[in-house]
């Protein structure tokens, strides 16, 4: 797979120099503004959520006070990620995004696009990813996040159609995050399940661009499982705490399907213990939209259908190679359970065969 640097620049912060370096009394950042300042990032710390940012400082940018210019000589719009890691546990990162292109310090490493046709929210993604978290506990281990390596993480090759799709998971997460918790005060805000539901898509969506085997991508998932990830905003049932995203898979649940197809609707009808197979008009309309892709005939809000459509598809063909889950409505006599489960798997067979033919 192509590499970061391929699609942005991956630089660490500014540094000022000491005080022995300065004349008395000159100021280098403060958090109050002062004469020819400029509103930039000074530290990570803090509990605040990856859909904002940290606490805005102010800057001097007198070249005179610089030891190192570091990220900010080509400054621009672009994505900071902390230097120091967020935690001891695989989730690392706590990445946002920055517009304006402000000022930042060596706290920080800026992933900013090479090309204005990379959108921010597509990086933000990435860096966001339980694959870029795991890459930088697997690279670094214990220490910060190295500029270097962090250059190699591998992302996955570019699809404008795909892209677009992570694109709008992500500014889905941000907005809905944006409400804050549902209130008595705020009937508009998230429910902690919708929340968790939205930063699921958004990962899912990143991860099925990397297309891992669905035995890789359960490893990696199953790394984070029990710890508390950065960079949540607040709870909606506990407002004095952060909402708690602590696993993918729930515990009871141990076979390796990928995370798009296992929040299929299907694969959910599966869980529940109903049928996954799909409706007649879908499978036609699968069928119509494969033929138009492969003629080049499809618009974009087709590859959107198709796409999901896709999910729905994969969800069901992993459906009916498990057995029927133990919860739900599954019939009580385990003979006609597995009779079920069997005639499930024959009606995707076939279904598979006349698509061959």
């Amino acid at each position: 797979m192509p590499k970061l640097k391929s699609i942005a620049e991956v630089e660490k912060g500014m540094e000022h120099k000491g005080k022995e370096g300065l004349s008395p009394g000159t100021k280098t950042v403060e958090l109050s503004p002062f004469p020819g300042s400029e509103e930039g990032f000074d530290s990570a710390d803090g509990g605040w959520p990856i859909h904002e940012h940290p606490l805005l400082a102010h800057f001097n940018l007198d070249p005179s006070v610089i030891r190192r210019i570091g990220g900010i000589e080509n400054r621009g719009p672009q994505v900071l990620i902390n230097y120091s890691p967020a935690s001891r546990d695989h989730s690392r990162l706590k990445p946002f995004i920055d517009e304006i292109g402000r000022p930042f310090s060596s706290c920080f490493i800026c992933v900013r696009p090479l090309s204005p046709q990379t959108p921010l929210e597509y990086l933000w993604a990435i860096c966001s990813s339980p694959l870029a978290n795991f890459f930088v506990y697997t690279e670094m281990l214990k220490r910060h996040v190295r500029v270097s390596p962090f250059r190699s993480l591998p992302i996955p090759m570019y699809n404008e159609s795909s892209t677009r799709i992570v694109v709008q998971a992500a500014k889905d997460y941000i907005v809905l995050a944006k409400r804050g918790p549902k209130s008595m005060f705020n009937k508009g805000g998230y429910t902690d399940a919708a929340l968790r539901q939205s930063l699921l898509r958004m990962d899912a969506e990143v991860l099925r661009l990397y297309d891992l085997p669905a035995q890789a991508e359960r490893f990696l998932l199953d790394q984070f499982a029990g710890e508390k990830r950065p960079g949540m905003p607040l709870s909606a049932s506990d407002p004095k705490k952060s909402f708690a995203f602590d696993r993918y898979y729930p515990p009871e649940f141990t076979d390796a399907v990928p995370l798009y197809a296992y929040l299929s609707e299907s694969f959910q009808r599966h869980l529940r213990g109903e049928s996954p197979l799909l409706s007649e008009e879908q499978e036609n309309r699968h069928d119509q939209l494969i033929a138009k892709r492969d003629a080049a005939k499809l618009s974009a809000k087709e590859a959107r259908e198709l796409h999901d459509l896709q999910a729905e598809v994969d969800g069901r063909d992993y459906a009916v190679s498990l057995p029927l889950p133990s919860q739900g409505t599954q019939p009580s006599d385990p003979a006609e359970a597995a009779l079920r489960n069997l005639n499930d798997r024959l009606v995707s067979l076939q279904i598979q065969a006349g698509r061959r033919k």
